[in-house]
């Protein structure tokens, strides 16, 4: 007949594996490097870039607007998945909302607004 583990022996065994566990997953937080963008720069402004087209009746404050331009034009990468739900897809033919946001760009790189992100 085997020999059986005690239960307390068993406990033991569980509380090391999940503390060796525990501790692997903390030590690949504090070595991996984080690759987070500090928010700020996501709405650095240039101050080569145009200014914001003008809107007699603007939705927010002009830093709020500015810093959804600069958002934009920063992230591209981010804003050309989003959709835009103001109904400019059937109008403008937006296809996300970059192109609420911009144009496009010009030879050296400087976005073109597009008046539709005021609003």
């Amino acid at each position: 007949m085997p020999k059986r583990t005690p239960k307390r022996s068993r406990t033991v065994v569980w509380i090391a594996a999940v503390a060796a566990a525990l501790s692997a997953i903390v030590l690949l937080f504090v070595i991996i490097p984080r690759r987070v963008v500090p928010e700020a720069s996501l709405m650095r402004w240039d101050p080569k870039w145009p200014p914001i087209p003008a809107s007699k009746r603007p939705a927010h404050s002009d830093e709020i607007i500015r810093d959804a331009y600069a958002f934009a034009a920063n992230r591209e990468d981010i804003v050309r998945y989003i959709p835009c739900y103001c109904g400019c897809e059937r109008t403008d033919h937006h296809q996300s909302l970059h192109d609420c946001f911009l144009r496009g760009h010009d030879r050296d790189g400087t976005p073109q607004w597009d008046p539709m992100g005021y609003t």
